[in-house]
């Protein structure tokens, strides 16, 4: 009785705490433990997500699975429809976790709902394969998909850690000669350095938080991130999104600050209300909403 008395008074507390919208309320007392992240987990649950069956996928659209250069992806596209554009999109997990089905359902959406395709390469993950093995995938596979797949453009994208891939992805392909319709960021990991005022003050904030960063970044063992970027120049137009209680949030601001900074035009959206991965976990009006202009971004730009 006292442990159940407990752990209601503590769930009040996060929820005062962490006022998050709706029905992502429920959200504000979760957490994920520390044991999540030792190897021996971090296998047994990348070997579960690669077996789990996708997500039901709406009429007219389709789903395949393939190798480019070595790197299995996903690929959603609508059916019946040629020269299609291609959202390159780098799935989150904190460098150490396999794509969820969660995150397919949003891709599935995408395709569907911009009427574009929707690859997802499933890199190796940093709990078997050290950095740099996840841009050396990233690269590979874009290298493949942007020269052996006939798309009519191609634009990246990335969640979470994912964003950081997406974001080194697009200097890369900006120093090499590769041109991008745009880059979109959701949530995203950009600094390495955890010195923002958001990673001080979010220790214990909902899904994710300052602590499993520093735990994230040390399985990582990354020598730059994008931020450390200095010319951020004459890349692509970018959609940047950070939630209001998210460790992360703060080092994406100061990413879309510095885009117009450099000239570059930047889409930038503070979401009340919000928390990182709110999207993923169930559907709600929040994540919908932020869907629908995700989708919006991707229609008017990847043409």
């Amino acid at each position: 009785m006292i442990i159940a008395v407990l752990l209601f008074l503590w769930c009040i507390y996060k929820m005062r705490k962490y006022p998050l919208a709706g029905m992502l309320r429920i959200l504000s007392p979760l957490l994920l433990p520390s044991f999540a992240l030792s190897k021996p987990f971090l296998h047994l649950s990348n070997s579960f997500l690669t077996h789990l069956p996708f997500p039901k996928l709406s009429d007219g659209l389709s789903v395949e699975s393939g190798i480019a250069s070595g790197v299995p992806f996903v690929l959603f596209r609508p059916e019946g429809k040629d020269d299609l554009p291609l959202l390159f999109y780098l799935h989150g997990g904190g460098f150490f976790f396999e794509a969820s089905p969660g995150l397919f359902r949003i891709c599935a959406r995408y395709a569907a709902e911009a009427g574009c395709a929707v690859m997802v390469p499933r890199y190796r993950t940093s709990d078997r394969y050290p950095y740099p093995a996840q841009e050396e995938d990233a690269v590979k596979a874009f290298l493949y998909a942007a020269g052996n797949m006939g798309f009519t453009s191609i634009a990246v994208g990335g969640d979470s850690a994912g964003g950081c891939l997406a974001a080194s992805l697009a200097i890369w392909a900006r120093d090499n000669g590769f041109s991008l319709k745009f880059q979109m960021l959701v949530y995203p990991v950009l600094d390495r350095r955890l010195s923002t005022e958001s990673m001080k003050t979010f220790r214990d904030s909902p899904i994710w938080n300052a602590k499993l960063s520093e735990k994230m970044w040390s399985i990582l063992d990354a020598d730059t991130s994008p931020s450390e970027c200095d010319d951020l120049s004459s890349l692509p137009r970018t959609y940047i999104e950070v939630e209001e209680y998210d460790s992360l949030r703060d080092e994406g601001s100061e990413y879309a600050e510095r885009f117009n900074a450099a000239g570059v035009p930047v889409d930038y959206h503070f979401v009340k209300g919000s928390c990182h991965g709110f999207d993923q976990l169930f559907r709600n009006s929040l994540s919908d909403k932020m869907i629908g202009k995700r989708v919006k971004f991707i229609k008017e730009n990847i043409i």
